[in-house]
């Protein structure tokens, strides 16, 4: 998996150096946004959890016209199942209580064209819960690829991506903490 991130991030370093006149079209100015996240729980978090949602702050730094520097923080709640349909009788009824991340990312936004964007990103992951939830307290290393597009608006623009985060499950505890969402953001 590290080996994807990195050819992936090396091919976007080595695209950002192609010299054209499209390269003309892009500014050079720090990216901030903020927006909503909300997402699809997959992996093996997905028995005992159904959806996902948060939000995130983001600043982009120029390398070049087309390739950020990002640094990423953000919020996820991971809504509990409640298991009452599928239990025999006389099993009590469960109720999984949601996890809570706080992701902290650092990686690469390269611009496809004046509207397109890949982006990968990876970092820790800060978890607090109780021992009742899947995921006890702790850290654990994430990622998280993205595509997306950013619209102009007025002297703004609005961001919408898919996005894909996981964690690499922790020794102790096989749960792998993923989720497919959408992410909408605010830049300024």
């Amino acid at each position: 998996m590290f080996r994807s991130i990195a050819a992936v991030l090396a091919i976007m370093s080595f695209l950002c150096m192609e010299p054209g006149a499209a390269c003309a079209q892009f500014t050079s100015k720090v990216q901030f946004s903020i927006g909503p996240d909300v997402g699809v729980v997959t992996g093996t978090l997905a028995n005992t959890h159904t959806a996902m949602f948060g939000g995130s702050v983001q600043v982009g730094l120029p390398l070049n016209r087309r390739l950020y520097f990002t640094i990423d923080g953000g919020y996820n709640y991971f809504l509990g199942k409640r298991q009452s349909e599928a239990q025999p009788p006389n099993i009590p009824e469960v109720n999984y209580i949601g996890v809570k991340s706080v992701p902290a990312k650092l990686g690469l936004k390269y611009y496809l064209s004046s509207i397109w964007f890949v982006q990968g990103e990876a970092g820790a992951a800060f978890f607090s819960g109780t021992p009742r939830t899947s995921y006890e307290a702790g850290t654990a290393f994430v990622y998280s690829p993205q595509i997306g597009v950013e619209l102009p608006a007025g002297s703004h623009r609005i961001i919408a991506s898919l996005r894909y985060q996981s964690t690499l499950p922790k020794a102790n505890n096989a749960v792998k903490v993923s989720f497919l969402g959408l992410h909408a953001g605010f830049c300024f």
